[in-house]
């Protein structure tokens, strides 16, 4: 709620700085006490008066339909006109304000009217003068006098050097203050009235409304008569308090007693903004459209006043009654119709609540890409001008859109954030609404009891209020939740209250989504008729209001239904429109992290209907099309476009290097100075930062993925088997919740076979993983047995009864998915064959996509592998003193590596003069830098890396910090070097892990060295013993470079050569696969050169 200012001239005079100004003081017009004058505010009125010791001035003005700025000089000096306060009066109230001025602020003064912004040029003005004398005025002085310190305050505060406190505090003394004034003057009960009605605007900003709900109540009291101002104005806020609340029938009764007050007095604009507030108790209770009946009288009333801002307030309210009503297009046209005149106004709040409503029509639509631009907008805004109401609704508004593209962790950080913001005005209702959002999210992410808690909070609440629409969502939301649990009895009986509560709604994006989980409800239990009519409903309304991403849901829904009746053909056609609804949605999520997001959530989708497409006969090349389809995607985009980069601004460029050394701090604490219990913290923290990278990627189009992307298309799976060898297979998995799959894709054949669950196959993976990730200490006799079991157990899951002539093929290309992304299939067993370490070479693709972009690169003419070896950086330890500090000014820190200097020396004695080496104090990030990396045909990393299963950009590598504290290289760092290697080695230990991605595969550092434009990537799955890995790199680089094996031979025969070691006394230390399977080569396992 908005509230005037009262500005007082010695008290400017004493705070702020004098400004000499040119004025023309011809043209300014005699003020004289008693005499009434009016202008049009863009006219600049200027008034002379003079004043003496014996006599101040109180200057009264009232202000229809516009907010004037007074402006009053000193012309004591013939020569200059000094500016001695700049008085803002807001008419958001329409009430008249006073401004007092003093001797001690001038003697021969001029006041100046002058408008506050664009919006109020054409406004008029009243202004009268009073004057006082102290002899006969003490009383009025002294209330005016505190009013004025209350009021200078409130300057303060606008411009974010006071606080709301200290101004409620002095209009407390100015009631009092009140009490003196002359029982006989008439202007005693206005001066408690005005005093009253400030600090209860005030308590409302400070969201102390109680007490602002106690003193209006009290402006109501003392008001003498109905035709009083602060009656009406009191009475209006009264019910703006009971709508904030959700009282909506307290706040209706309030608005039509203003009503009639408003009537009495015949106030036009008051009777317009009351219709505007009963279109939003409408809208609130969901009757859309009598909300956009109301709101459209009340637009036509501010029109024809010509007051701007209210009419700017009417179309947000218009473009708010569209969009809940699913008229997306007459949304977007309103705000942005509010939007413009806002900003030629110069009316920035209004422009931020106009800009949420855009991004959140976009959301709706399910355009992410312009949804995210315009909230980002609204929370620069926000932040700007210290709007914290409007940058909680925007920051509501932002975690929506991320809820929806599918980046849960990061909405449930944005929606906390809301939570936090909304409580410093104490915006209960805005509160309650976001824990309604936070059960969203963790219902998502599979917490469904702390779902269900958020679900019941809110639902308590709004039972307590009575809204309708809002029980009726609590319980459409606990009818989901049980539902993702497969508990149908009760979600029937949560989804038939929330549609007894939602009946009279009219909101169609709403009822089209209760429609759809109905349909989906009753159908599972068993009352088909009834799902098959809300199945239709849902689509029709979901249809008319362009709502794709719930056609999507609805879509995948009937093919369900379908399917468990036996129409699995009619299933096929239900997913075949989902798919095209996919289609057209992601051409609008463009971002790398937004669109990774948004393709996993669509893979229940693809593995359904590879399934169907199965059980209808469908050709195996069909099914591996469809999957490839939904497949890496954002890295085969990413490629596609790598050799595109252009320029980065050096505006850009700057605020990139500042939020990668935010980032760097952040990683810092999170692997060396937090505790467990601020870990959580410091990750939500990261993936803000992390955000705000991606954000500025996206900003100036790298050439990485900048374009809006394309239809999705699956690869040409013909050509990619025609550029297969006779002996190479591909294994291509793709793991879904009820069956997962496995294509085996030959030169001249395909065929797809079934496998069980992700589920059955993850813990079978992790079985295996726990028995050779770990050093075998002491238990290797019946760790050797378990292991053969474990992992006979998933070969046979995997490859037992496949009709695949294992004997013919040398060479497995790897597409893995889920869990099976953490396991090196190279100690697994084939049928007849034994293990695939002894005779077939194993390399890892992300997808075929990827597999084709990385094989139809060029490969530029250089210097025969030329290498760049980064080994045994020096770690300088922190100082003494605060160990903290002395961490953080030492930069990342960890122990030295003395092996990875033996590994270091078997390169070079291997390639010779072709090594360029960066060894200890030189091992840093500013000499690695230096180099011009695209000249090296393989670049090798003897380092520690960081890993991190939470958020990607915690990943890295640690440098030397002997020359810098700036020593880790960081995912989006890497991302941007400029490599163009046919290799990359990663030895230090858990290099290939990172975050899993559904469809996507792990995001770790050997995704982002692809992205950076290497071809290969060799890294480690776990922790691996440092003189193994010695051993194994130096073995991988004889057989690489003296014998010319081909990449994926090489890491064969190295890991060979280490299980077989041995030593002088005959014992062979790393026969356990502990050693030596870890180490997995991504990308073309074959050479590239002859």
């Amino acid at each position: 709620m908005a509230v005037s200012l009262i500005l007082v001239s010695y008290l400017l005079l004493l705070m702020g700085g004098r400004q000499v100004l040119a004025l023309d003081k011809i043209t300014a017009r005699q003020l004289e006490p008693g005499t009434a004058y009016s202008g049009i505010v863009g006219d600049l009125d200027s008034y002379s008066f003079s004043l003496s010791d014996s006599r101040a001035l109180l200057i009264e003005v009232s202000q229809a339909n516009t907010d004037v700025k007074l402006l009053l000089f000193n012309v004591s000096d013939a020569a200059a006109s000094m500016q001695v306060f700049a008085a803002s009066i807001p008419a958001r109230n329409w009430l008249p304000e006073q401004v007092l001025v003093s001797p001690e602020a001038c003697t021969r003064c001029i006041l100046q009217v002058v408008p506050v912004n664009n919006a109020d040029k054409s406004g008029s003005y009243t202004l009268t003068a009073k004057a006082l004398s102290p002899d006969l005025h003490r009383a009025e002085i002294d209330f005016s006098v505190q009013m004025t310190r209350a009021a200078m305050l409130w300057l303060k505060v606008d411009e974010g050097a006071a606080q709301f406190q200290r101004v409620f505090e002095l209009y407390l003394k100015a009631i009092k203050l009140a009490d003196n004034l002359p029982e006989a003057d008439a202007g005693m009960i206005t001066a408690k009235l005005r005093s009253l009605y400030l600090a209860s605007q005030v308590a409302h900003w400070l969201g102390n409304y109680q007490v602002q709900q106690e003193f209006v109540t009290r402006v109501v009291g003392l008001s003498p008569n109905e035709l009083d101002p602060y009656r009406l104005n009191a009475t209006f806020d009264l019910g703006v308090l009971a709508y904030e609340n959700k009282q909506f029938e307290q706040s209706t009764h309030f608005f039509a007693k203003a009503r009639e007050l408003a009537e009495g007095q015949n106030h036009v604009l008051m009777q317009a903004k009351i219709l505007s507030r009963l279109g939003l108790i409408a809208g609130g209770e969901g009757r859309q459209a009598q909300a956009g009946k109301y709101f459209e009288q009340a637009y036509q009333m501010f029109i024809a006043s010509g007051d701007w801002r209210s009419s700017i307030e009417g179309l947000i309210n218009l473009g708010w009654s569209n969009l809940h009503h699913g008229s997306l297009g007459l949304a977007l046209n309103y705000y942005n119709q509010a939007r413009s005149f806002a900003a030629k106004a110069e009316l920035p709040s209004f422009e931020v609540q106009a800009l949420i409503g855009i991004g959140s029509s976009y959301g709706r639509m399910g355009d992410i890409d312009q949804a995210v631009t315009f909230i980002d907008q609204a929370l620069d805004h926000s932040v700007k001008f210290s709007y914290v109401f409007f940058h909680g609704r925007a920051l509501q508004a932002k975690g929506q859109i991320l809820l929806n593209a599918g980046m849960f962790e990061l909405a449930r950080d944005v929606f906390e954030e809301a939570y936090l913001t909304y409580g410093k005005v104490n915006a209960l209702a805005d509160q309650i609404n976001v824990r309604y959002f936070l059960g969203k999210v963790h219902n998502s992410l599979g917490s469904y009891a702390k779902a269900e808690d958020y679900y019941q909070e809110v639902l308590t609440y709004d039972l307590q209020t009575g809204n309708h629409p809002d029980i009726g969502s609590g319980y459409n939301r606990l009818a989901e939740t049980a539902l993702e649990q497969e508990n149908y009895a009760r979600a029937l009986v949560y989804q038939e209250q929330a549609l007894n509560y939602l009946a009279d709604t009219d909101d169609d994006h709403v009822k089209g989504r209760l429609y759809s989980q109905s349909a989906i409800i009753y159908f599972f239990n068993g009352l088909t008729d009834e799902s098959d009519s809300y199945f239709r409903r849902a689509r029709e309304l979901q249809q008319n209001v362009k709502d794709y991403p719930g056609l999507i849901t609805t879509g995948y829904r009937m093919a369900i239904a379908e399917a468990a009746q036996g129409n699995k053909q009619q299933a096929v056609q239900e997913l075949d429109k989902v798919i095209e609804y996919i289609q057209y949605q992601q051409k609008h999520v463009s971002r790398g992290d937004l669109r990774r997001s948004f393709l996993a959530q669509q893979q229940k989708i693809v593995g359904l209907q590879i399934g169907l497409m199965r059980d209808t006969r469908a050709e195996a090349a069909a099914t591996l099309a469809l999957s490839e389809m939904f497949r890496s995607r954002t890295l085969n985009e990413w490629l596609r476009d790598l050799s595109e980069a252009k320029a980065v601004p050096p505006e850009l460029a700057k605020r990139r290097a500042a939020l990668q050394q935010t980032l760097q701090s952040q990683v810092i604490s999170y692997h060396q100075l937090a505790d467990a219990d601020s870990r959580e913290q410091i990750i939500r923290e990261t993936r803000k930062t992390a955000y705000e990278l991606q954000e500025l990627e996206a900003a100036f189009h790298s050439g990485k993925g900048g374009d809006k992307p394309s239809e999705i298309k699956s690869a040409d799976i013909r050509q990619i088997q025609q550029g297969l060898d006779a002996n190479s297979l591909i294994l291509y998995f793709d793991t879904n919740a009820g069956e997962s799959y496995l294509w085996a894709l030959a030169k001249d054949d395909i065929k797809l076979y079934s496998l069980p669950s992700n589920q059955a196959l993850s813990e079978q993976v992790l079985s295996v993983l726990l028995l050779v990730r770990d050093s075998p200490g002491s238990t290797r006799g019946s760790r050797r047995k378990q292991q053969k079991q474990a992992i006979k157990q998933l070969s046979d899951t995997l490859f037992l009864g496949k009709d695949i002539p294992w004997q013919q093929y040398d060479n497995l290309v790897i597409v893995p998915d889920g869990a099976l992304n953490y396991l090196p299939l190279s100690i697994l067993s084939l049928p007849g064959n034994g293990m695939l370490l002894e005779n077939k070479q194993v390399s890892y693709m992300p997808s075929l996509g990827v597999l084709a972009q990385l094989l139809s690169r060029e490969v530029p003419s250089r210097e025969e592998n030329k290498i760049l070896l980064l080994a045994n950086p020096a770690m300088l330890q922190a100082g003494k003193g605060n160990a903290q500090f002395a961490r953080l000014r030492a930069g990342f820190e960890t122990g030295e590596l003395p092996y990875t200097e033996k590994e270091a020396n078997s390169i070079m004695a291997i390639a010779g003069n072709r090594v360029s080496l960066l060894s200890r104090k030189n091992a840093s990030k500013s000499q690695l830098q230096a180099q011009v990396l695209a000249d090296y045909q393989i670049i090798h990393f003897a380092t520690h890396g960081l890993a991190s299963t939470d958020e990607p950009a915690l990943a890295g590598l640690v440098l030397s910090n002997a020359l810098s504290d700036d020593n880790l290289l960081l995912a989006p760092e890497i991302i941007n070097l400029d490599i163009n290697a046919e290799l990359v080695v990663l030895s230090g230990c858990e290099t290939a892990l990172g975050r899993l991605i559904d469809g996507e595969g792990l995001q770790g550092l050997s995704r982002v060295f692809f992205e950076a434009g290497t071809r290969r990537v060799v890294a480690s799955l776990w922790s691996v013993q440092d003189d193994a890995t010695a051993k194994l790199m130096g073995a991988f680089y004889q057989f690489l470079l003296k014998d010319k094996k081909a990449p994926g031979e090489a890491l064969r025969l190295a890991k060979l050569e280490v299980k077989n070691y041995q030593r002088k006394n005959r014992q062979k230390p790393w026969q356990d696969p502990f050693y030596w399977a870890g180490f997995v080569l991504q990308g073309p396992g074959g050479a590239w050169f002859d």
